[in-house]
């Protein structure tokens, strides 16, 4: 507003000819990358080489802008000095140093060229533009005469976009939800840019037995613009939100105490469905839409024959990760029948972009979930991704043959049985009642052999043989949810039990040991990538690095209990959100609680 005050400094306007196509490099290259290649570049090269280990990467990191020295802040101030450079650029904010006037300095043309790159690398992000204000001199006059007022919170009210939900009756489940989706910033961002374009506004799309109003993704919208809006003091009435998921999905409607998982689950298919992307028609196996971009992972499953040592690997989409607690359980092998007769795999619920063409083949309402949907959904149905492609360890065969053995194989006895199968098993948990996140997903990549009654013809040998299995992660999502498997069924009676063991999960997560790539380069014995240098494994540290911001907990029994959960807001603010009260906690009684639905979000977002 001021900028006609400002005035550059004397030393980069002598200079601005040399310094401009090398500020206009660096910003592109190292401070807003926007490919791999340059995020591999900033990661190997952009660090303090005087810091210590462990704070080498701090935020006021800067490189020269003569000889391209990379330092912090007060080293490379000793830099300047002694080799008689003047100018450096901060790595993380984009801003031009000079050692003569130790300062940042101020400049148009630098500024733009900034907000130039910036604005390149959210488009490619899919995110808003940043827009610089340009007042007329009518805003300028009454900006000077009016004073500053800054809005603030009365001591009773919460923080902005922190609010209670009334409870409907038996509706905390979906209150938790709510919640979460809430606090995930890039859905928040989406939703507050107004981003979404409703797929049913127009007459066309409306059937008869639709409204103009039963968009979920419209109403999400209104949520959020409710819950940073000026009204943030009241608890608010999710009374829409309810009734348009009881009528997208029938096997939720009533009030009933229902699970937070299933209704997680739901309401992603329902958001997913709502959210009008045109890629779904191009390319049925890639959705773009909010949802997918967001919660959508894809699994490797590597079946490996025992007698030729052929490898047939197939990839699914995934939403979520259902993890066993039970000592040593993990999918183990059907106790008697063909492989044909396995059932699904309870630990692994896949994206709607895979499963979305038998969905349509079995229901023609697009609205009208039935149960018998819902529950195939969550018990893990598989696709095939039938893409012929070839790497160094694994071939991916499009054969129908092996195609349909390795979607049966990626499935297993139904937890009904999981508890008589735990006993004796060779899982990586630690003593009884003590287990950990890293030890449950360890678990779960863990190689199994499948059984000698699950048994699969071989396309390259021809014949029945073991199988082994292994499920790696090939592409993390940015919003990683984990959901911890604490109901389960007995055996003998079939009565469902709830598993109580505390585990305990950290605020900070690395995913790199479950990789496809890294579990690749253990079973092949390639030293050379394993030891690979400290900036690659920073950079892949990096990368697959996720921060916790939501927690939700369920209290009581199988037969009746309560749900609430934790989120972040607000940088590192811990709340207690138990329907409409809202209270502060510390973190640490955050990581004591005890966990059902674990969701974490990538530190650094990857883009190609």
């Amino acid at each position: 507003m001021y900028e006609s005050k400002l005035r550059s400094c004397l030393h980069y306007s002598k200079r601005k000819a040399s310094l401009l196509p090398k500020y206009e490099l660096l910003q592109r290259r190292i401070v807003f990358p926007a490919n791999r290649q340059d995020i591999q570049l900033k990661a190997a090269f952009v660090k303090c080489a005087q810091c210590e280990e462990d704070s080498r990467l701090q935020p006021l990191l800067c490189c020269c802008m003569d000889c391209a020295a990379f330092a912090c802040l007060a080293h490379l101030k000793a830099h300047l000095q002694s080799s008689g450079h003047n100018f450096a650029l901060s790595t993380a904010f984009g801003e031009l140093f000079c050692m003569k006037c130790d300062d940042f300095v101020y400049d148009r043309r630098i500024e733009k060229v900034r907000e130039e790159q910036q604005n390149a690398r959210r488009r490619k992000l899919g995110l808003s533009l940043k827009h610089r204000w340009n007042p007329c001199r009518t805003e300028v006059k009454l900006c000077r005469r009016s004073s500053l007022y800054v809005l603030q919170m009365n001591a009773g009210q919460n923080p902005l976009g922190l609010r209670g939900l009334v409870n409907l009756g038996n509706t905390c489940f979906m209150n938790c939800i709510i919640q979460t989706l809430l606090h995930i910033p890039m859905l928040r961002d989406y939703f507050l840019s107004d981003q979404h374009h409703c797929c049913r506004s127009g007459p066309s799309t409306v059937t008869n037995r639709e409204l103009n109003n039963t968009c979920l993704m419209c109403e999400l919208s209104h949520v959020f613009q409710e819950f940073y809006g000026a009204n943030v003091g009241d608890p608010f009435v999710p009374n829409r939100m309810l009734h348009l998921v009881w009528a997208h999905a029938k096997h939720l409607a009533g009030y009933e105490q229902h699970d937070a998982h299933e209704f997680l689950i739901s309401a992603l298919n329902i958001l997913h469905r709502h959210s009008g992307s045109t890629s779904m028609k191009q390319n049925p196996h890639e959705c773009k839409c909010i949802i997918d971009r967001l919660f959508t992972g894809h699994l490797q499953s590597d079946l490996t024959c025992t007698r030729c040592q052929r490898v047939s690997t197939t990839v699914d989409p995934y939403w979520d990760i259902s993890l066993e607690l039970l000592n040593g359980c993990r999918r183990p092998p059907t106790a008697g029948g063909s492989a044909a007769a396995v059932a699904a795999v309870p630990s692994l619920v896949v994206a709607p972009a895979a499963a979305a063409a038998v969905v349509a083949a079995n229901k023609k309402d697009d609205d009208a979930v039935a149960p018998a949907d819902a529950l195939a959904l969550t018990d893990g149905t598989t696709t095939t991704d039938t893409t012929t492609s070839k790497t160094d360890t694994t071939t991916i065969t499009a054969s129908t043959t092996t195609a349909a053995a390795a979607a049966a194989a990626t499935t297993s006895n139904s937890s009904a049985n999981a508890k008589a199968n735990c006993s004796g098993g060779s899982g990586n948990f630690g003593t009884d009642g003590e287990r950990s996140l890293d030890e449950c997903l360890e678990n779960f990549v863990r190689p199994e052999n499948l059984g000698l009654h699950s048994k699969i013809k071989c396309d390259n040998c021809g014949t029945y043989e073991v199988q082994h299995k292994q499920l790696t992660l090939r592409k993390l999502p940015i919003v990683a949810c984990f959901h911890l498997k604490r109901f389960e069924h007995m055996n003998a009676t079939m009565k469902r039990q709830k598993i109580k063991y505390p585990v305990r999960y950290p605020e900070f997560i690395d995913l790199t040991p479950y990789t496809t790539t890294h579990r690749n380069a253990i079973a092949s014995g390639d030293q050379q990538q394993l030891r690979e240098g400290s900036s690659r494994r920073h950079l892949t540290s990096l990368t697959n690095r996720y921060s916790l911001f939501a927690v939700v907990n369920h209290n009581g029994s199988t037969e009746s209990g309560h749900y609430s959960c934790y989120i972040r807001h607000q940088q590192d603010n811990w709340y207690s959100c138990n329907d409409q009260k809202i209270t502060r906690e510390r973190v640490d009684k955050v990581l004591a609680s005890e966990g059902y639905l674990l969701f974490y979000c990538k530190s650094y977002i990857d883009y190609d």
